[in-house]
């Protein structure tokens, strides 16, 4: 490890030099670090044996790294629990990266399985890197009420049109690769039913206006803390909903 100082400095460098221009994937894949220094396998051993093992020196470092997500929520999605850390590019791939902090993002495990070890081939195929990317200076994720019983929503990725083309091709893969369209549909899901009886006394007191108006000042609320999330999705598309408001929230 000492003899491969170097390389590991160097690939870090790489990394935080194209990271801002969007431009990790261009970085070659290696089987090792250094020619005949140290192999993948033995980077793997260090990083299970040692870095992100409990009780050992190292183990701070990783959970710092972890508890630098805002509360403990995971930076892929958005909605679930921080449970381990993601390499953003593969250690199998990028074994000089495998305990280099910047590559390791906090993640669900949900996000950490999806990903998995693919490696982008350009620009518009990398997923979002959430110490690089600002993907919330517009609004992208929507949502459409299903008129069944019981109602549910379809969620969906649309940036906006003035932004680059590359952003929002990878803004949509990271929606569809990471199938959060399935999970953001199963936590409103859940949420729904909760909803239910606050809304039939608004909807017996005042109509649908006041169905409408209630829904409308908890989309207000979530907004205040993001601009882009399932819970702002899913609220504005009920708000939209002529169907939900005068009664669907009940079929």
């Amino acid at each position: 490890m000492e003899r491969a100082r170097g390389n590991l400095v160097a690939a870090e460098i790489e990394y935080l030099q194209r990271g801002p221009l969007k431009t990790l994937y261009e970085i070659v894949e290696a089987g090792d670090v250094g020619p005949g220094l140290v192999s993948a396998g033995e980077m793997e051993g260090l990083y299970t044996g040692t870095f992100s093992r409990k009780g050992t020196q190292s183990r701070d470092l990783y959970d710092k790294i972890k508890q630098g997500a805002p509360n403990g929520i995971c930076p892929l999605c958005g909605s679930q629990q921080i449970k381990t850390l993601d390499h953003y590019l593969a250690k199998t791939k990028h074994p000089a990266l495998t305990i280099t902090p910047i590559n390791l993002v906090p993640s669900c495990s949900d996000c950490n399985k999806a990903k998995g070890d693919s490696q982008a081939a350009a620009d518009s195929d990398q997923h979002l890197h959430p110490y690089f990317d600002d993907v919330d200076d517009g609004e992208w994720l929507f949502a459409t009420v299903v008129e069944a019983s019981p109602p549910s929503l379809n969620y969906r990725a649309d940036p906006p049109a003035a932004w680059p083309a590359p952003k929002r091709e990878r803004v949509i893969a990271h929606f569809e690769n990471l199938a959060h369209g399935f999970l953001f549909a199963a936590l409103s899901s859940d949420q729904l039913p909760s909803m239910r009886t606050r809304l039939r006394r608004l909807l017996a007191a005042g109509g649908a206006q006041a169905v409408r108006n209630h829904l409308s000042e908890d989309l207000e609320g979530h907004k205040e803390e993001r601009r882009n999330s399932w819970q702002i999705a899913m609220y504005a598309a009920l708000v939209a909903s002529d169907w939900y408001c005068g009664g669907g929230f009940d079929a």
